[in-house]
């Protein structure tokens, strides 16, 4: 297994999760201090002791200078790939993913097509912090429910988990160059700002090309952005769509 917490690379592995099959601890990826079979950015998981639900989330480390390439990942039951999720951190910064294949991801064996905040690659914050420059670069999905979801909420896995934005948070300058999914799932890229306090900004969508289309306009039936997301550029073919400017009105974490 390899772990990685922060300030470190990672150049290549493999990783399975399966709900039918047991974990092979060889074939684990984990970063940081919880080993789910997807790759994961978590410092202090929210389920640890250690965790207090009240404290500022930037009395915590931080998370930075992480690569990740080389790589297969096979998820029956979460993300391929998440930065975030169920942690707390002062900050992510400066995280690359490149070179990855997602052979196959699901996103729950006892909930099917319920849970918003599963897809093949992920950023997810559900404890208010600053989260920036974070690139996935030439990933190929070969199986996903979601292809791509950036998101700010205060709920998890139907609200089992203790989470906490009562500080104010960000997500900004996610990059994802070079996508390429042959997935029968709905290939959704999902960009949602939680309230005006934690709010999304700042994705470039690069090159990414579902069943060998590009993504190249706002109006690709692929695309869910709420208006807490504002600064989102599609790149195709060298020309750059940027996003509608979009009045903040709607409640949190609807729309």
């Amino acid at each position: 297994a390899a772990v990685l917490s922060w300030n470190t690379s990672l150049q290549s592995s493999t990783s399975y999760a399966s709900h039918q099959h047991p974990y092979p601890p060889d074939l684990h990826t984990k970063i940081g201090n919880q080993t789910v079979g997807h790759v994961k950015l978590s410092p202090i998981p929210a389920a640890d002791p250690s965790y207090d639900l009240q404290a500022n989330p930037a009395s915590y480390e931080p998370v930075y200078n992480i690569n990740y390439k080389n790589s297969q990942l096979w998820a029956d039951d979460n993300n391929g790939m998440v930065v975030g999720e169920e942690s707390i951190a002062s900050s992510f910064s400066n995280i690359d993913f490149d070179n990855i294949d997602v052979i196959y991801n699901n996103d729950d064996y006892y909930y099917p097509d319920v849970l918003t905040d599963r897809a093949a690659i992920e950023v997810f914050q559900l404890n208010a912090t600053q989260m920036s420059g974070i690139t996935f670069n030439n990933i190929r999905v070969d199986q996903a429910k979601r292809l791509i979801n950036v998101d700010i909420d205060n709920n998890f896995f139907l609200n089992t988990l203790r989470v906490n934005q009562g500080w104010p948070g960000s997500i900004s300058g996610v990059t994802f160059s070079n996508i390429t999914s042959t997935s029968t799932g709905s290939n959704q890229i999902r960009l949602y700002g939680w309230d005006a306090s934690h709010q999304v900004s700042n994705i470039a969508l690069n090159n990414v090309k579902i069943n060998g289309q590009l993504v190249s306009s706002f109006s690709d039936p692929h695309l869910s952005i709420n208006s807490l997301v504002s600064g989102t550029t599609i790149t195709a073919n060298g020309s750059t769509a940027n996003q509608p400017t979009r009045a903040i009105s709607a409640p949190a974490g609807t729309d």
